[in-house]
């Protein structure tokens, strides 16, 4: 079966314990407007053009046959209407200003890649990550994979935003060690005007699950004007106090590192004018999810 894989990163040591891979999967049924993977969001490819890297050789104009790359005298510009994602630009660009934001892979190619780095989870106490974009909105391909994993015994975790029906993590429940799961607020309201969905099914399911008994940790990101409050991450905590399996509750600044990313695509940076919070701020809302989770 294929998957449509954005990123694999090897040696990651920040999505789970030990030394893991990281598996990115496109697809997300959210729309935060300060995403840090807009790669991920869509179930299909797209061309990325990295404006800053390119030396205007024409390469790409030369040999794009449907037109959808134009010089406009200063710089290169995508008709993404055009554009069929074929690849060949990105053959004959000598600075990688080019690159399709996915691959179709099949599971047992995925499982070739994560096989070479064995070694270093059984040392490390680490192993597989899957993240994106929402992993499980590829559940087939993902349950596939994951039994692959479960063969050779590797530690399984998966970073969600867990808004999806019941039955998917169900399906998944007993083939993952983690879920690393994200708790944006617990205003309903705001969650949907900032996200497009409110948060009752995340809820639902985090609450579902720890009553299975499954290792969670909880990551908020903190961003300005929507969650960085003393009250939004006290109801947060709150929230994650009456659970019995939360290991660990992390939260993620905010930061612009996407900016880029956004720009390669063609799309707006909806966060564009936010800043990352400070490093005191950030010890102040750790101090408070500190104080009610002890």
């Amino acid at each position: 079966m294929d998957g449509l894989i954005s990123n694999i990163q090897r040696f990651s040591t920040h999505d789970g314990p030990g030394i893991r891979t990281t598996v990115f999967l496109k697809k997300c049924n959210l729309k935060c407007f300060w995403c840090h993977n807009p790669e991920c969001l869509y179930s299909k490819l797209e061309l990325q053009f990295f404006q800053n890297r390119c030396i205007k050789c024409m390469e790409c104009l030369n040999l794009c046959n449907k037109a959808a790359l134009e010089f406009d005298g200063t710089q290169i510009t995508i008709d993404r209407e055009k554009c069929d994602t074929c690849g060949k630009c990105i053959k004959v660009c000598p600075s990688n200003s080019l690159l399709i934001s996915a691959k179709f892979m099949q599971s047992d190619e995925l499982v070739e890649i994560i096989d070479r780095d064995k070694d270093f989870y059984r040392f490390s106490g680490g192993g597989i990550t899957f993240s994106g974009g929402e992993p499980l909105l590829q559940k087939e391909f993902l349950i596939e994979v994951l039994m692959k994993c479960r063969k050779n015994a590797y530690h399984t975790a998966i970073e969600s935003a867990f808004n999806v029906n019941w039955s998917i993590i169900e399906r998944i429940n007993e083939l993952i060690d983690l879920f690393i799961i994200d708790i944006k607020t617990m205003d309903s309201a705001m969650h949907k005007y900032v996200t497009g969905s409110d948060n009752t099914l995340i809820l639902s399911n985090i609450e579902k699950l720890d009553k299975l008994n499954k290792k969670i940790w909880i990551r908020c990101p903190i961003i300005p004007e929507i969650n960085d409050t003393l009250k939004s991450v006290k109801e947060i905590a709150e929230f994650v106090k009456q659970l019995k399996n939360v290991e660990k509750v992390e939260l993620i600044p905010f930061h612009k590192l996407a900016k880029n990313k956004y720009e390669s695509l063609g799309m707006e940076y909806g966060a564009s004018e936010l800043e990352s919070p400070s490093a005191e701020k950030m010890k102040i809302l750790n101090q408070v999810v500190s104080d009610i989770l002890s």
